[in-house]
Parts: C-alpha cells; sequence; structure tokens
C-alpha cells in the first residue's frame, strides 16, 4: 500500500501547520497564562 501524501496533501499540511503556529498556538498560551 501506498500512503505516499499527493503534492497538494503536502501543500495543504504546510499551510494548516503554518497556521496553526502563527495563529493558534500564540492565542492558546495567551488563553493558558489567563487561566
Amino acid at each position: 500500500m501506498d500512503f505516499s501524501l499527493s503534492k497538494q496533501h503536502l501543500l495543504l499540511k504546510d499551510l494548516f501547520s503554518k497556521f496553526a503556529e502563527n495563529e493558534v498556538k500564540p492565542l492558546a498560551e495567551e488563553l493558558d497564562e489567563e487561566e
């Protein structure tokens, strides 16, 4: 079985990874500090 990702899947994975790093992580850290 071939479980490798297509180029489109790799681009989406990279996009979501960058979004999570730049948008979600700072917000999560801010919420953690408030609690």
